[in-house]
């Protein structure tokens, strides 16, 4: 298992710096397609299925790319989700109450992953700040719980996780912000960057057990296994989708 995870996070890390690397275009490509493949694992939990289903999966690729595209153009977007959703169910014979998971699966993942193309708008190393921030946090999560967890955390949605892993993560995240900070030399005083990993290390576990909370109430225990060792796209960017978005308006608020 921890060899799996192991090789899985090597490529899927050498993938996105070779993304990084090439430039934004490439960089919201990427995001686009891990937005796509996240919310098509979001409708297989929630059982959302046929031919509407590819309507969803569209406007998650067009959500996580927002950013680049012009401020009328996102509205007129947001209205069609809305309106060609609901239009979709009655073409199709759908349920009414699909309509609800049909337009989440949209914007989650999609509009919330798309923040990190925002960040990569102001510059590569907010992206990566955001990203390995909150994948310490996971990563440091993982193992103090397994070397010390026995205190569970949420029984009810994950019995796996504990307090100790948690703690973990929190600490995880708020040291690789401070190196990240001296690493990448964003304008960030050695506050500021603590108190955005703490910020990264709290939200970023919230993402986690809100997709957990997910999982259980569909009777998964991955969202998908696209990635060996890891699950689904959702198991490894659960975190990000909630921690992206914090990060870019804490440092729009702050600069």
């Amino acid at each position: 298992m921890l060899q799996k995870r192991t090789i899985t996070s090597i490529w899927a890390l050498a993938l996105l710096f070779i993304c990084l690397y090439l430039g934004l275009y490439w960089f919201a490509f990427l995001v686009a397609l891990i937005s796509l493949i996240g919310s098509w694992e979001f409708y297989r939990l929630s059982g959302v299925g046929g031919a509407v289903l590819g309507l969803g999966l569209i406007f998650s690729a067009l959500f996580a790319l927002r950013p680049l595209l012009p401020g009328d153009l996102v509205v007129g977007l947001i209205a069609l989700a809305v309106g060609g959703s609901l239009a979709g169910l009655f073409a199709f014979k759908k349920p009414f109450p699909t309509w609800a998971p049909l337009l989440a699966g949209m914007f989650y993942p999609g509009w919330l992953l798309g923040y990190l193309v925002a960040l990569m708008q102001v510059g590569w190393g907010w992206a990566v700040f955001a990203l390995f921030t909150t994948f310490a946090c996971d990563t440091s999560a993982y193992f103090v719980g397994r070397a010390l967890g026995h205190r569970p955390l949420a029984p009810g949605i994950s019995p796996g996780k504990t307090r100790e892993g948690a703690e973990g993560g929190f600490l995880g995240a708020i040291l690789a912000a401070y190196l990240l900070d001296l690493l990448l030399g964003l304008p960030l005083s050695s506050t500021q960057a603590a108190y955005l990993g703490a910020a990264v290390g709290v939200l970023g576990q919230v993402g986690d057990l809100a997709e957990s909370w997910l999982k259980r109430g569909a009777g998964a225990k991955d969202a998908g296994a696209i990635l060996p060792g890891h699950g689904g796209v959702l198991d490894r960017m659960d975190s990000v989708a909630f921690t992206a978005p914090l990060v870019y308006y804490l440092m729009t608020g702050l600069f």
